[in-house]
């Protein structure tokens, strides 16, 4: 608690094993390594490492990611920290599962604001993820929640949800004024058998405009329901159909106007 970490090579904090009530807080990191001819790393690396509390930390310049949870690192709270410049995603989880991230602030890093990969049943809730490549970013990770985060700004996608990653709600985000994508949903999410939609994702109450290309993109298989898409130069929504049967499920309340395709929807 309340420790300064200033110009070291490696992380800043390494936890390997550290399981059980652990609470890393107030602590401040500075990446710039003292010695201009090395590197530094990442700020947080926690490597099996389990039920932990990441609040209130504030760091800067990482030569990797800010926060990283990996290899089986299950229910880890992460709240309330700030980020700025790593030289990588602000918090990547990887295969963990569980995990909350909550009221951060991810500003202009090298990946994402918000990674998780084969990182499942978390909840990502009312993070600050401006003004990064990508906002939010899923990978093969599904049983998520994605609620309230602002990915406004960004350089490319505001929210993208990656093929294999399902049962997910993105729900009451802000995604607009980015320079490609608002919200990008990948890969069908279809029985294999009959086509029928199974275990697709749920994007629902989300505002997704502005943006440089379309609103919002989905494959075939997810719900949309209750979005704005104005104002967005392609597509407000581009929901893509497999082959030209099985589409996106239309829940209602979407609503499109002032975009560059004339159509608005397809």
């Amino acid at each position: 608690e309340d420790n300064l970490f200033d110009g070291n090579i490696g992380a800043a904090l390494h936890a390997l094993d550290a399981g059980g009530g652990n609470r890393i807080e107030g602590n401040e990191v500075n990446g710039i390594p003292i010695d201009p001819n090395f590197d530094s790393d990442g700020g947080f690396l926690f490597e099996s490492s389990s039920d932990n509390a990441i609040v209130r930390n504030r760091m800067t310049q990482t030569g990797d990611a800010g926060i990283l949870l990996t290899l089986g690192s299950h229910r880890n709270r992460v709240e309330g920290n700030v980020l700025t410049a790593t030289g990588d995603a602000g918090v990547t989880v990887e295969d963990s599962d569980g995990t909350e991230i909550i009221d951060n602030v991810s500003h202009i890093g090298s990946d994402a604001g918000v990674v998780l990969s084969a990182a499942n049943d978390s909840v990502v809730l009312d993070n600050d993820v401006r003004f990064n490549p990508t906002g939010v970013d899923l990978e093969n990770s599904s049983g998520n929640r994605i609620e309230g985060n602002d990915a406004d700004g960004n350089d490319g996608t505001g929210i993208e949800i990656g093929d294999g990653s399902l049962r997910n709600h993105v729900v009451d985000n802000d995604a607009s004024n980015t320079n490609a994508d608002g919200i990008v949903v990948q890969g069908d999410a279809l029985h294999p058998l009959t086509g029928d939609p199974l275990d697709g994702n749920v994007i629902a109450g989300n505002r997704a405009n502005g943006n440089l290309s379309d609103g919002i993109v989905a494959d075939a298989g997810h719900r949309l329901e209750g979005n704005a898409a104005h104002h967005n130069a392609g597509w407000g929504i581009q929901a893509e159909a497999a082959g030209g049967d099985a589409g996106v499920i239309d829940g209602g309340g979407n609503t499109a106007s002032g975009n560059g395709e004339l159509l608005q929807c397809e």
